[in-house]
């Protein structure tokens, strides 16, 4: 006897959803990859480790390359898009910016990304115009390949290019 397709998925979506209730907030879930239980990373926010919070935000899409930390489609580092973010943010809405420079302003001493908090108060000080200009003299990353011939033997180089 066949079991039907939209019967077997049923089952399967009910056998996750079942696995994922069971789950503890106060275990580990897995020891090697996820070496925090929930309740840790729900901590960060709790103790006042903002910084740690919105590193964490920006890498839970998992589109952050662990080899380069460049962010898949773009040429950002994690801080970079961060500073983007945080200046788009003051522009468009300077008022729940200055709001949010008061909340992030009560981080944690126990805070690992205090660099994170420091960059939205850079940011909040400068002008606008100031804050703009710095972001577009950073340091970014490309690729520039070039193709020589050299005696019917093709070479392929390829630079990273600081601009």
């Amino acid at each position: 006897m066949r079991v039907p397709s939209y019967l077997l998925a049923a089952l399967l979506l009910h056998l996750r959803a079942a696995i994922a209730l069971e789950l503890s907030t106060t275990d580990l879930v897995e020891q090697l990859f996820l070496d925090f239980t929930t309740d840790e990373y729900v901590a960060a926010i709790h103790e006042g480790r903002f910084g740690d919070a919105v590193w964490a935000r920006y890498h839970i899409a998992g589109d952050v390359n662990p080899q380069t930390g460049i962010i898949e489609n773009t040429n950002l580092t994690v801080l970079q898009s961060i500073e983007e973010d945080a200046l788009g943010y003051r522009t468009s809405d300077p008022d729940l910016y200055a709001d949010a420079l008061h909340f992030y302003g009560n981080t944690s001493r126990a805070d690992s990304h205090t660099d994170i908090i420091d960059l939205f108060t850079t940011i909040g000080q400068q002008s606008l115009d100031e804050a703009q200009k710095n972001l577009e003299k950073r340091v970014t990353y490309g690729i520039k390949c070039t193709v020589e011939y050299r005696e019917q033997e093709e070479y392929l180089h390829v630079y990273v290019v600081l601009s």
